[in-house]
């Protein structure tokens, strides 16, 4: 899973969530499809790549699908 945001000098990587795709239907439908296993990617972050992560992890965790 990797999510974008736009910024002024355009797209931009952001953690699950904060960005402009829609993960709650993302991820609906590849549970629905029979995928049971998600890698995160982020590729840059603004601050420290584990608190990245953990943000990312924490939202998806709100989803209520695991």
């Amino acid at each position: 899973l990797k999510d974008m945001k736009r910024a002024k000098e355009g797209q931009k990587f952001a953690e699950i969530g904060n960005g402009n795709l829609y993960f709650e239907g993302i991820i609906k439908l590849a549970l629905d499809c029979g995928i049971n296993e998600f890698v995160v990617e982020q590729d840059e972050c603004d601050g420290d790549p584990l608190l990245s992560l953990k943000q990312s992890y924490d939202y998806i965790k709100t989803l209520n699908f695991i």
